[in-house]
């Protein structure tokens, strides 16, 4: 071939291109050389260069040589190699039996130590210094669906300065990494690109096995569902065990933080097709895999559904595409014979249950919390905790779901700390009060939205968190209900464009809903709920079409912060005690409602009237350390000095309250 000569640098052409290496794994953060940058330094033109220098002829076009032998060469100049005269016969045109090249950049993961030491390939010092250094110019190439096992030394070809944690549970952390161009392949084809990438690095070998094992299974499976999230590639190196996997825009719990798109800029609509989509996916998980498998989740959760491609792909919405990952603690095994039929195998199972034991989670079932077992029934369960906070995020906004979500771990007053925020409590558990009041109170809330809307909401919620699996819905079937709501919603807002408005929802008509079809459900009217709900309509008697006696006390019990405006508005009697004797004040200054104490002593409301034990508003604020409120009683002329029926004075619920406040632990 011709070559275009040219005149010899001044200085050393290999100290020269040592030089330019050594800033090429500086700018690779100290651990490699990427291959983009090794492009950059060995130029056809500098390689050209480079075998006039050494005095080579290559017996393969520059631009071959170019394209597979640069990390070869870059190692060979990095170690200071004098055998330059035998590249050719070494590397370049070295053949195996096969007559195929076999010495290329991309065998170099194949070299072991004592090959690169004998006398035709390198010998013994230079054989071992290549096999230290080849890491700096030759870390792992991430092929898709690849599993990668090397020892100790390779190197992942992330970017350091790229790294950003993403978050670590009981098993892994995971991190954002970034792949540089030339690192990654996918289609065959390297990226001309740097590709981000999840990395989650896993604890042990163990809890390693376990999850690739699941995740194969997943991909082995004749049939695939878009929201099951599977791996780019799985790595071990000695003892990193590292499954890589597609980069999201968040998880599902920051999504519900406002960290995407304020519940407003999110359109139902979207939202329920989302959670058709995940109920789809469960639906796949134990049914789709195969007539010989069986699998479920058993950790379904807000940080295990990842936010997938916000609002770039032609098919998606703003809200992203939901999808499921974190198969670390699933069931996804070839069923067994059993004396009760056909099932994972029993060890798979109770290791499970002793794993999800050791860290109990918000989302699970009564059954797992109890350790009596895990099953796709258990995946429903969690799906309508998710279905719930996803609906109040929508319907209640961001302080509202936080409000829903901190009632959870309340005790039924909703202002005694409870042990736990779960979905379920007790002994026979039942659904969580609060949870169960946010569910039936659907129907007299929102009356911007269609009554059968909401109605098939609250049913179907009802019927996902039933204490009994048994009675639980299939993941099919949810994904069907969901899509009806879908259909009614659609239906109804497509009405709505053209003139129509929905009727209001009385409580009346809520109860007698709830009393019919499939089982009884009693209209909670209890003590707490979240606070600053849509409906501006307090309930009405049926009959008389008047506003109940106790309609503002039982509004600011579920702290309806627009009902209660509306019943000030009607001229309510902000005097009137309840049935239980407790003040429209004393209640909302014991909750430590500030906007409400406010609206009430703005409507006229005594600062000092007691309610029963003789308590004022102040003692009640006081007495539960509600200190913002007792500072506003304070301001409108409250009495400090006064004695309840106990002999007891502001001063001692202050020291009570502090006493408590020390002690908890």
């Amino acid at each position: 071939m011709a070559f275009v000569y040219r005149r010899r640098r001044p200085e050393s052409v290999l100290n020269s291109l040592r030089t330019e290496l050594l800033e090429a794994i500086r700018l690779g953060a100290g651990r490699f050389a990427p291959r983009d940058r090794l492009g950059a330094i060995w130029t056809p033109e500098v390689l050209e260069d480079f075998a006039f220098h050494e005095k080579l002829r290559f017996p393969l076009s520059t631009a071959y040589v170019h394209r597979h032998f640069l990390q070869n060469i870059s190692i060979l100049v990095y170690i200071g190699w004098d055998g330059w005269s035998r590249l050719d016969e070494i590397f370049l045109s070295h053949r195996n039996s096969k007559g195929d090249l076999d010495r290329t950049d991309d065998r170099i993961p194949d070299y072991d130590l004592q090959t690169l030491q004998s006398d035709d390939f390198l010998g013994f010092m230079v054989g071992e210094h290549f096999f230290d250094t080849r890491h700096l110019f030759c870390p792992i190439d991430i092929v898709e669906t690849s599993d990668v096992k090397r020892e100790n030394g390779w190197k992942l070809p992330f970017l350091e300065g790229n790294s950003m944690p993403c978050g670590r549970g009981q098993f892994a952390r995971v991190t954002k990494e970034v792949i540089p161009a030339g690192h990654y392949l996918s289609g065959g084809a390297l990226s001309k690109t740097p590709t981000a990438v999840a990395c989650k690095v896993l604890n042990s070998k163990k809890d390693y096995d376990r999850e690739t094992s699941n995740l194969r299974m997943l991909r082995d499976s004749k049939t695939r569902d878009a929201r099951i999230v599977l791996p780019v590639a799985t790595v071990v190196i000695g003892d990193q065990f590292s499954i890589l996997f597609p980069l999201a825009e968040m998880n599902l719990d920051d999504f519900l933080a406002g960290g995407l798109a304020s519940p407003k800029a999110c359109d139902t609509s979207d939202i329920l097709t989302e959670l058709m989509g995940l109920a789809g996916a469960l639906a796949y998980l134990h049914n789709g895999l195969g007539s010989n498998t069986q699998g479920y989740h058993a950790d379904l959760k807000p940080a295990n559904i990842l936010v997938m491609n916000s609002g770039r792909g032609p098919l998606h919405s703003e809200i992203g595409m939901w999808k499921i990952t974190d198969f670390g603690l699933s069931v996804i095994a070839r069923v067994a014979e059993s004396e009760g039929g056909y099932g994972p195998p029993e060890e798979t199972v109770a290791d499970t249950i002793i794993q999800l034991q050791r860290s109990p989670s918000t989302y699970h079932a009564p059954e797992v919390c109890q350790g009596l077992g895990v099953n796709s029934s258990s995946d429903i369960w969690s799906l309508g905790c998710i279905m719930v906070r996803v609906l109040a995020f929508k319907l209640d906004d961001i302080a509202g779901l936080q409000s829903l979500d901190q009632l959870r771990a309340k005790d039924d007053d909703g202002i005694t700390p409870f042990g736990n925020d779960y979905f379920h409590r007790g002994t026979p558990p039942k659904l969580n009060p609060h949870v169960d009041n946010w569910i039936r109170n659907l129907l007299v809330r929102y009356h911007t939205y269609n009554d059968e809307f909401l109605q098939r909401c609250a049913k179907l919620l009802l019927r996902i968190l039933s204490i009994n699996g048994d009675d639980r819905p299939e993941a099919k079937e949810v994904q069907q209900l969901l899509g009806r709501l879908k259909a009614v919603h659609d239906k109804s807002r497509q009405a709505q464009s053209v003139g129509s408005r929905p009727e209001a929802f009385t409580a009346t008509a809520a109860s007698n809903f709830f009393s019919s079809e499939s089982g009884s459900y009693p209209l909670s009217l209890g003590n707490s709920s979240v606070s600053d709900y849509r409906s501006s309509e307090p309930p009405l008697h049926e009959s008389t079409g008047t506003v109940p006696s106790d309609a503002l006390t039982s509004a600011i019990r579920e702290q309806y912060q627009a009902v209660v405006m509306s019943l000030l508005s009607q001229n309510v009697d902000v005097q009137k005690a309840d049935h239980n004797g407790d003040t429209p004040l004393g209640i909302a200054a014991g909750l430590g409602n500030a906007h409400i104490v406010r609206l009430l002593l703005n409507a006229g409301a005594k600062v000092n009237a007691t309610s029963r034990g003789g308590e004022t508003p102040l003692m009640l604020a006081t007495r539960h350390n509600h200190r913002n409120v007792a500072q506003i009683l304070l301001q409108y002329g409250a009495d400090c000095k006064v004695y309840s029926e106990d002999g007891w004075t502001c001063l001692h619920y202050v020291t009570l309250s502090a006493t408590i406040l020390i002690k908890r632990p």
